[in-house]
């Protein structure tokens, strides 16, 4: 099942549809591209987030195999084998798939992007360049020269250089503008909701995306660089240097006060991966006829093995999201058994324990309801329900309902003093109380 930022984004996807958009409430922050693709979604009712997540992870599967493509063209398919196995099992891949993360479609778009570009389709790899701008922000500051470049060396795309230049920071501000009513929202809701500790948080970032991959790979990249300058390889060298200047960017914007996160870095990652490839397979020719094939062997063990001590923490990724995912199958159930969403909504504003915050936007999307709808409270202020305007559906976790679920479900509670306290449905992993005050009449819902 979808994770907070996704579900967000198919929610938004609903509203752009509806010409109602809301994006008041985070996280998470505005991001065009998952909503270019939720928006039309959303006519599948139901099946939408399922759909999304679909295309989520099909993007995912595309990134590794344009890697490989990229990787075998540059230096033969030991390159490509390489770069694949790296980028799989690099840290939070799995875990980004299941979820519905944009990481990996935005990685596919890349990888895409510049094959394009190596095959002479500018005009391809420049629609691409803007579909990845849509993603990471970030990515303007390869966007902006690229579509330059293209306006230069052919002049009948200078118009869709030019739109491109423009549309894509348009797409950023306006519909978060339209949403929310202010101007660069997104960044303040990015702000509030991401962080880099320590006193040098950009360093902190750029140590958090380079540990998604293992050591030996970033040496095998490092080599490849230091033999395409050997090889006067002119195509290692800019991705090379694309890679590096992508992430010292972040490291630098993180410094000064932008959000920075070490999934950001997943797209510079994926081309570091495919650097490992090369250098990888570079290295082993050097041992000349003798053992080229042995010398590969050992180079790929070298790389591999540590990339495969972590496959039990990817194997866990993929686990850890059932307990989520049978707890929003329960919300469902229990919803339906409380007289559908708009019996709920009768009863009060809906409200989750602080603890469940990331199933805000399930619960959203099950109400058709915007996100600033689903209001949340830590359990020890349910006696007076600060901020919270009563009467209040709240949509409580029963204590060790689902077997193995990573989230901490902590024991139920006594009822709030001066409130009355009714139980709409209580299914699987949850428990629907409509909570009013005493001293008024019991309202009819549900």
């Amino acid at each position: 099942m979808p994770t907070t930022d996704p579900w967000g984004w198919i929610v938004w996807g609903r509203q752009v549809l509806h010409l109602d958009l809301n994006t008041v409430a985070g996280p998470p922050s505005w991001k065009p591209l998952p909503v270019l693709f939720t928006a039309p979604l959303s006519l599948l009712g139901g099946a939408a987030p399922s759909a999304w997540l679909v295309i989520a992870r099909a993007g995912g599967i595309l990134a590794l195999a344009l890697a490989f493509r990229l990787g075998a063209r540059l230096a033969g398919p030991a390159a490509g084998a390489v770069a694949v196995l790296g980028l799989a099992l690099s840290g939070g891949w799995l875990r980004g798939l299941a979820y519905g993360y944009t990481e990996g479609l935005a990685v596919a778009l890349l990888l895409w992007a510049i094959l394009s570009h190596m095959d002479g389709r500018r005009g391809r790899a420049l629609v691409l360049a803007f579909l990845i701008s849509l993603s990471r922000p970030e990515a303007w500051a390869f966007l902006l020269p690229y579509a330059a470049f293209v306006a230069w060396k052919e002049p009948r795309l200078r118009l869709p250089a030019a739109a491109v230049a423009i549309g894509s920071p348009l797409l950023w501000i306006l519909p978060d503008w339209w949403g929310s009513g202010q101007l660069f929202h997104a960044s303040r809701v990015a702000g509030v909701n991401l962080s880099a500790d320590g006193a040098n948080p950009g360093l902190h970032v750029v140590r958090a995306g380079l540990g998604l991959i293992s050591l030996p790979l970033e040496l095998l990249a490092v080599a490849g660089l230091a033999l395409a300058v050997r090889r006067r390889d002119r195509r290692v060298l800019l991705l090379g240097l694309g890679a590096l200047a992508w992430i010292l960017l972040l490291g630098v914007a993180t410094e000064a006060h932008y959000p920075g996160a070490g999934r950001f870095l997943v797209p510079p990652v994926a081309i570091v991966c495919v650097l490992a490839g090369v250098g990888a397979a570079w290295l082993s020719q050097l041992a000349g006829r003798v053992a080229p094939q042995a010398a590969l062997a050992v180079l790929l063990a070298a790389a591999v093995l540590p990339v495969l001590a972590r496959a039990d923490a990817s194997a866990d990724q993929a686990i850890g999201t059932h307990g989520p995912t049978l707890l929003q199958g329960d919300l469902d159930v229990a919803l339906q058994q409380a007289g559908g969403p708009l019996a709920v909504l009768r009863c009060g504003q809906p409200v989750l324990p602080l603890h469940l915050w990331w199933n805000a936007g399930a619960l959203a999307w099950k109400l058709d309801v915007p996100l600033d709808r689903i209001a949340t409270v830590q359990e020890r202020q349910l006696a007076s329900l600060d901020g919270i305007r009563a009467p209040a559906v709240l949509f409580r976790p029963l204590a060790r309902s689902v077997p193995q679920d990573p989230v901490a479900i902590p024991a139920q509670s006594p009822p709030p003093p001066g409130l009355r306290v009714r139980r709409l449905a209580r299914y699987g992993g949850w428990s629907v109380l409509a909570l009013e005050p005493k001293s008024h009449a019991p309202r009819a819902c549900a």
